[in-house]
């Protein structure tokens, strides 16, 4: 099964914003349920049928080293 690795940040205004790099998909919510069923409806979007192949995972941005 494929994945769609959304990673999750928040937004000034206190919502969520999920960019996926590799499908360009990037979708916005107010909290993490409604962000997770907003991913999965911007797949649904972007790949049709085959979305079944796909997982939607939400991911964190990963800190860097300074």
């Amino acid at each position: 099964m494929r994945e769609a690795v959304f990673v999750v940040r928040h937004r000034p205004n206190g919502g969520l914003v999920a960019e996926c790099q590799a499908l360009r998909l990037c979708v916005s919510a107010m909290d993490h349920e409604q962000l997770q069923e907003e991913a999965r409806d911007a797949l649904i979007s972007a790949v049709g049928p085959a979305h079944m192949s796909y997982r939607v995972r939400m991911r964190r941005p990963a800190h860097t080293a300074r």
